[in-house]
């Protein structure tokens, strides 16, 4: 896995330094204004594109805590290697979690929730991973085996306000999956569960992180169970979502505050 990893890193700065220098060699013979007029129409974002968008390149990365993360990367970008710069950092300061605690996971993608709830929550405790995207939960998968966890279910469901089945939309990356709207990149059929269908596996939730790509509004208005879980930890995703989801928790017996405000992600805490 590390010489792979290796590889994989030595592949990912080669084809960055081949961008790089196709973009100075433009600016150079071009100058800069005129390169990046040329750039917009070539509809030309990076190296990839050049390539059809298919280079994917997987990275195990050692998390803060001493776990690894393997993950996938098509944006070459450098700074993705490094899970310092994620806006997750900004999150896992508020995940007090104890051994013995159960933790949802909800919108998993890669895992690093997952791995971090894992991590605190000990061997008597439960981290409930759940992800639709095949591709993603091959990864959640991966990561689980890599750090061999035995205190995490992989649930290959959507959140949604019914049980059965829907379309799940694919996003522009690999963490933009969706119920809510067409994205016009392709779609596949997923098995949806209500929240409550999962809670009732508990008697009671610690902690509850939500990632679902708009879908929260919909997913907490169906619940029944909403006070079953001591604590949320929610992406809002669209704006106009957050007043009625700080009503739906504040009348539920939640105090609401902002987290993340870069990626307007809310805390919901009941006492």
């Amino acid at each position: 896995m590390h010489a792979e990893s290796m590889l994989n890193k030595i592949t990912y700065y080669s084809l960055w330094f081949l961008n790089a220098l196709f973009r100075a060699g433009l600016r150079y013979s071009l100058g800069r204004a005129r390169r990046d007029v040329l750039l917009r129409k070539m509809n030309y974002r990076s190296l990839p594109v050049l390539f059809g968008e298919r280079v994917n390149l997987e990275f195990l990365t050692t998390l803060p805590w001493g776990l690894y993360l393997s993950t996938v990367d098509r944006s070459l970008h450098v700074k993705r290697i490094d899970p310092s710069t994620w806006h997750e950092t900004e999150v896992y300061p508020w995940v007090d979690l104890e051994e013995g605690d159960v933790a949802f996971d909800v919108g998993a993608h890669h895992g690093w929730y997952t791995l971090y709830f894992s991590k605190r929550v000990g061997e008597n405790g439960c981290v409930v991973a759940v992800e639709p995207n095949p591709d993603n939960i091959r990864f959640v998968r991966r990561n689980i085996k890599l750090n061999n966890l035995k205190n995490v279910k992989l649930l290959p469901f959507a959140l949604s306000d019914q049980d059965g089945e829907t379309t799940l939309f694919v996003g522009r990356h690999s963490g933009g999956h969706t119920i809510m709207s067409d994205t016009r990149r392709g779609n596949m059929t997923v098995q949806t569960r209500r929240l409550d269908t999962l809670l009732s596996m508990f008697n009671e939730v610690e902690l509850l992180k939500m990632d679902i790509e708009a879908a929260e509004l919909m997913v907490l208005q169906a619940s029944r169970q909403i006070r079953k879980v001591r604590r949320y930890i929610v992406e809002v995703h669209r704006e106009h979502h957050f007043e009625p989801l700080t009503q739906l928790f504040e009348e539920n017996g939640f105090r609401v505050r902002i987290i993340a405000e870069n990626r307007l992600v809310a805390c919901a805490r009941r006492d």
